[in-house]
């Protein structure tokens, strides 16, 4: 698994993403991007400088790269930053993971697939948990059964706060209800 290679990307509209990608040798379909919009705001196709300078994202990229460091197999690859021409941070690029979600595979019948899948969650999450680094937002949507047969997670909180590691502890009993059917 290659480590971080944190990068920014300097760019004026949704278009140049893509292109300043693969600039710093990241395949096209390799990345997901990851942005903060304002309210109302257009498609990201009509550009990037529609978008909002975000605290959070910066925050929950940091948190990203750590969790990384800590079990590379089951956090997705932080590829790099996302800046306007005003050196706003805008957003983060990612590994691609595809693959269905936990909640696809239950709602597909898919249990034992779901509960093999929530054994190797557990396993994550304590790693995590020993380096105080709580994912804080485990739902079925975040936790993904990649195609190349990792478990990942998904969308970590920007911030873990006091409580965070129970919630986790709390979210993992209430996804193993579900799973068992």
């Amino acid at each position: 698994m290659p480590r971080c290679r944190t990068v920014d990307i300097l760019v004026s509209t949704g278009l140049d993403v893509a292109e300043r990608l693969q600039e710093q040798g990241v395949a096209e379909g390799e990345a997901m991007f990851k942005c903060g919009w304002p309210r109302f705001a257009p498609p990201v196709e009509t550009g990037v400088r529609c978008l909002q300078s975000s605290e959070s994202l910066v925050l929950q990229f940091e948190r990203l790269v750590a969790m990384h460091d800590c079990v590379p197999s089951a956090i997705p690859l932080p590829i790099g930053v996302v800046r306007s021409r005003d050196a706003g941070f805008v957003g983060y690029v990612v590994e691609r993971v595809d693959g269905p979600t936990l909640g696809q595979l239950v709602d597909h019948g898919f249990l034992d697939e779901a509960r093999r899948c929530l054994r190797r969650v557990e396993a994550v999450v304590a790693r995590l948990h020993a380096r105080s680094l709580p994912h804080g937002d485990l739902t079925m949507a975040n936790i993904i059964t990649a195609d190349d047969g990792r478990t990942v997670l998904i969308d970590p909180v920007p911030v873990a706060q006091r409580g965070t590691a129970l919630q986790d502890k709390l979210c993992l009993r209430h996804l193993h209800a579900l799973a068992q059917g």
